[in-house]
């Protein structure tokens, strides 16, 4: 099991996809990016989609800027932070918000 998020376009396109494992630490955070807790089937995503205006996004993208750098902490053996996950979320945000203000909109199903 594990939480896999798309977002698509109008033509039904997916633009970006990130993904949890069933029990990862950032897939909460993830849903309460984008005020999205209904979503959240606990060890993957309900199989619904949400559509997103680009407001909604807009706010998703704040509220990672306010929390990412305190968010990702995970460190190795080595005490090195991975901060490829991060990366990986706020790819899926500003890709999210470019369709949204190109379109008006963008839908983001969790899986």
């Amino acid at each position: 099991m594990g939480h896999d998020i798309y977002s698509y376009n109008q033509k039904g396109e997916i633009l970006q996809q990130v993904s949890f494992t069933a029990g990862d630490i950032y897939a909460p955070w993830f849903y309460d990016l984008f005020d999205a807790h209904q979503y959240n089937g606990g060890v993957s995503g309900i199989g619904a989609t949400l559509t997103l205006s680009p407001s909604q996004v807009e706010e998703a993208l704040e509220r990672f800027m306010q929390i990412a750098d305190h968010a990702f902490l995970y460190e190795n053996s080595k005490g090195e932070i991975f901060d490829w996950q991060q990366k990986a979320v706020l790819k899926f945000i500003e890709s999210c918000l470019e369709i949204a203000r190109e379109e008006g909109e963008v839908e983001v199903a969790f899986a």
